[in-house]
């Protein structure tokens, strides 16, 4: 089974945005993989891809996992990730709800 989470932002953000703020992330939510970049997107304790990739919507960004290992981690990597992107963006974000 897996899960997913869309954050929403009132402004667009771009790959290099991302990169620096998976930078930013504590290391235990950087691991297994450290937050390596990847064809999709980043590589973390949860998988992280902007969905401005797929569709003509730079706004918002997926973060997805499997429910065995990264769901234990989603809520509160959720947060973290929406307040680091406040932080860098000064722009609202908004977290959607959890889909399994």
């Amino acid at each position: 089974m897996s899960w997913s989470i869309q954050i929403s932002t009132d402004r667009g953000v771009t790959n290099s945005d991302i990169d620096a703020i998976v930078k930013e992330l504590p290391d235990d939510l950087k691991r297994p993989f450290g937050g390596s970049k990847q064809s999709w997107g980043w590589s973390c304790a949860v998988d992280v891809s902007c969905i401005g990739r797929y569709v003509n919507d730079n706004r918002k960004i997926s973060l997805s996992g499997s429910c065995s290992i990264s769901g234990n981690v989603a809520e509160f990597f959720a947060n973290e990730f929406a307040r680091l992107i406040r932080k860098r963006l000064g722009c609202k974000t908004r977290i959607g709800k959890m889909h399994v």
